[in-house]
Formats: C-alpha cells, sequence, structure tokens
C-alpha cells in the first residue's frame, strides 16, 4: 500500500489525515492481533498471565476495535480516491472478522 493510498499526500484536509491515522492503527492493531494469537499462554499455565491475556483481548475487542472501526465509519467515502475506499471497505470488514475471531478466542479460554 503506497503512502498516497493510505491517505498521506501532503495534504492538509483533516478528512484524509483522519482517513490516514485510521488506516495506521488499523494496520497496528491487525499486527498486534496476529502477535495475541500466536501468544495465547497455556491454559494450565501461570493464572495471572492468561487473566493479563484475556484483560488485552477484551481491551482490543471492546474498546480498540470499535474506535478503529468509528473513525473509518466517519470518513465520507466520496472524499477518497478508489482504491482508499477500497483500503476502507476492507479495513471495515477485517475488523468485524478480527472481532468475531477474539470472541471465539475469549470463549476457548478457560474462565
Amino acid at each position: 500500500m503506497s503512502r498516497t493510498d493510505q491517505g498521506f499526500d501532503g495534504d492538509d484536509e483533516p478528512v484524509l489525515d483522519q482517513y490516514a491515522i485510521a488506516v495506521e492503527q488499523y494496520t497496528e492493531i491487525k499486527a498486534h492481533i496476529f502477535h495475541l494469537w500466536n501468544t495465547v499462554p497455556p491454559v494450565d499455565g501461570d493464572h495471572q498471565e492468561l487473566a493479563r491475556f484475556r484483560e488485552e483481548v477484551l481491551r482490543v475487542s471492546n474498546i480498540v476495535i470499535p474506535t478503529i472501526r468509528g473513525e473509518l465509519q466517519v470518513v465520507d467515502p466520496l472524499s477518497l480516491t478508489k482504491i482508499q475506499q477500497n483500503i476502507r471497505t476492507a479495513a471495515l470488514h477485517d475488523l468485524e472478522v478480527m472481532s468475531e475471531q477474539l470472541y471465539n478466542l475469549l470463549r476457548s479460554l478457560p474462565k
């Protein structure tokens, strides 16, 4: 994805800045969720570690994803290029999928 597709085109328009920030946050949280999936603590391991992991999954699921989704949704698609519109649409879909995956991950953890 080019910097222009991300919204970093030297333009100071607030809509593009908001879009660029939201896409950057989306990219970062996608990597963080991948990291979470690869670092699930053992269920028979340290209970404090499992509790911290559960807390982080809840934070991402209940706060971070909805915040990024909201930032992307308020951007007027008509102010974006076609490529940016496609990226926005794909990101919104991915956030929904990631939210469902985190919900399933939480359900699989022991209480």
